[in-house]
């Protein structure tokens, strides 16, 4: 629903994440930082999920999210039997990326700085520099 919420699509459901698209195939306008408003809005749910399992003695869970902005190439995938819309390239496989170096850095959400420029200025997002990285198969 978060995602939805902030006008993203859920392309796949992967082993224990997401792959969530934006401004494809619709333009959203802002979509940059409405990426950013949905993982902290997907860290403040799983921030009361949380609390909801340490009260029952369960094992807390961790969202981790990679942003990355980018050219991608977008449509339909598949044959007549089975078909979606989804998205592939450099840019996708970035954001996987920067989604695994999350736990390293002990952070929640990592943005590339292709996505911090092109966020609108005077969003009211917090930012800091992590490191300069070069991620494997770049």
């Amino acid at each position: 629903r978060v995602v939805e919420y902030y006008e993203g699509a859920v392309a796949e459901i992967l082993d224990d994440g997401l792959l969530v698209y934006y401004n494809t195939p619709d333009i959203v306008v802002h979509h940059t930082a409405k990426a950013c408003e949905a993982a902290l809005a997907q860290q403040r749910a799983m921030e009361m999920l949380n609390a909801q399992l340490a009260e029952s003695c369960l094992p807390t869970l961790e969202v981790h999210i990679g942003i990355h902005t980018g050219n991608v190439l977008s449509g339909n995938i598949g044959t007549d039997r089975k078909m979606k819309f989804g998205c592939m390239g450099d840019s996708v496989n970035l954001a996987s990326r920067l989604n695994g170096c999350c736990k390293f850095y002990g952070v929640c959400t990592i943005v590339s700085g292709a996505t911090y420029q092109s966020l609108p200025k005077g969003i009211g997002l917090f930012c800091r520099k992590l490191d300069l990285v070069r991620v494997k198969g770049r």
